[in-house]
């Protein structure tokens, strides 16, 4: 069974459209007028053909940067492109892009008319002319090509290599800190010492969503105790845990290895290393 993923058109409510538009641009990287269009206002279908995990992974993202998104079971009638041709959203799974046919029907050649005998003529003129010169000019060039033939041949001297110094710099690379941007979204992490995996929801406004061992495509909603963090901030290489509980609870601050829009990697309070994917 099929699902297709539909954008629903609008942002979420209380969300800055071009703020939502931006992440929409950068984890898409698809341009401003098409993102203008499937920001419209209409729902579009951006996503047809999946298996229900990966509809639930591609509108959890697009929900978590506010661009609201549901998934539906294709029909068995086949898929319907609609108006602005076939939409599919490359960057976040698929290996389609969107194509908006706009362009103006492009005109059928006119058929040569002339018999097939001199269309082959004509099209072999060139060849034939140029043969003729070809032909014309070896016995006056004979005499040269003798000439060259009988020159001794003589090497050419290699020229010395100069001697590299090998020297020695003591160049640092120099490591960009992480962006926060790329932490947005689903994200599925395990421990590197017992192999447990959690599931987290890091959302473009600071809230932290956490979901224990139940994968997003469970339905069940994020875990809401006084042990659980709330919110999130990242501050250089420093990803900082905030509980909002009733009893003061103490911030957790853990350092990120290494961060991308596919890959997280850290270490906790407790220096137990956790390698993290999108789920």
């Amino acid at each position: 069974m099929f699902y297709r993923v539909v954008l629903q058109g609008h942002v979420a409510h209380g969300a800055d459209v071009t703020e939502v538009k931006r992440e929409f641009m950068r984890i898409t990287a698809l341009p401003s007028s098409v993102t203008d269009r499937l920001f419209g206002g209409m729902p579009k279908i951006i996503k047809r053909q999946v298996l229900e995990a990966d509809a639930e992974r591609i509108a959890l993202t697009l929900r978590a940067i506010g661009a609201p998104a549901t998934i539906e079971r294709e029909s068995n009638t086949g898929p319907d492109a609609g108006p602005e041709g076939p939409a599919t959203l490359a960057p976040l799974g698929g290996t389609d892009t969107i194509a908006f046919h706009d362009s103006p029907p492009v005109e059928a050649p006119v058929p040569d008319k002339r018999p097939r005998w001199r269309a082959i003529a004509w099209r072999s003129l060139p060849w034939l002319v140029a043969s003729g010169v070809g032909l014309a000019l070896v016995p006056a060039a004979a005499p040269f090509v003798e000439d060259w033939i009988g020159r001794p041949r003589v090497a050419p001297m290699a020229s010395p290599k100069p001697v590299s110094k090998a020297v020695s710099l003591d160049v640092k690379p120099v490591i960009a800190p992480p962006k926060a941007e790329n932490l947005h979204g689903p994200w599925r992490c395990t421990s590197q010492t017992s192999g447990r995996s959690t599931y987290w929801l890091y959302n473009a406004d600071g809230t932290l969503g956490y979901f224990a061992e139940s994968d997003f495509a469970s339905g069940k909603p994020a875990i809401v105790a006084a042990d659980v963090p709330a919110r999130w901030s990242l501050q250089g290489d420093k990803l900082s845990w905030t509980y909002e509980a009733v009893q003061p609870h103490p911030n957790v601050v853990i350092t990120v290895q290494d961060l991308s829009l596919m890959q997280f990697k850290y270490v906790d309070a407790s220096r137990e290393p956790f390698s993290c994917r999108r789920p």
